[in-house]
């Protein structure tokens, strides 16, 4: 699956999930957090729309491990994918080397037609795997199963929302 068709592949998904109501709908951050930030098995937390996707996959399967990886990465640990298991995309963006363009001399340095290069970023489809599809994933994985509201954990937060000076407010419908 190339970039572009992920992207439609996504967007479909969210307009036929409107299209079909909301009647069922629930508060999705309950099972999100659930499931820990998604990471690879290489302890490299995903980021932006693919910690979305990985999180919302997890959650609509039952995966609570959060951990995921490409086929070579869990043989690479000693695990195996199951026959018939289905990857989910991700995509995966990274700075491409500018070439430079050579323009008339007396351009200036910073206008639209200047020979500076300008950066570019590629992207790339990858298949990924959580841990709950793979046999043999149980000796890579730390137990991700701890409770969230320990009182080291809510000391913790307490202490950094007083140092930035947030205004803390419980309750409510609605995550904020």
């Amino acid at each position: 699956m190339n970039t572009n068709e992920l992207i439609e592949h996504v967007t479909n998904d969210l307009i036929a999930a409107t299209e079909n109501g909301a009647d069922t709908w629930q508060m999705p951050w309950h099972t999100i957090a659930t499931n820990a930030q998604p990471r690879s098995v290489d302890e490299r937390p995903y980021r932006g729309l693919n910690a979305v996707l990985l999180a919302l996959a997890a959650a609509a399967n039952g995966w609570r491990s959060g951990t995921w990886a490409t086929y070579n990465a869990w043989k690479r640990h000693g695990a195996q994918v199951r026959r018939g298991e289905r990857a989910t995309h991700v995509l995966l963006w990274k700075p491409a080397r500018p070439a430079t363009v050579r323009d008339d001399a007396t351009t200036e340095p910073g206008s639209d037609t200047s020979t500076e290069p300008r950066g570019q970023l590629v992207s790339r489809a990858f298949a990924v795997f959580a841990a709950e599809q793979v046999e043999g994933a149980d000796s890579t994985l730390t137990d991700r199963d701890q409770p969230r509201d320990t009182p080291e954990r809510i000391a913790a937060a307490d202490t950094y929302f007083a140092k930035i000076g947030a205004d803390v407010i419980t309750g409510g419908n609605r995550a904020c």
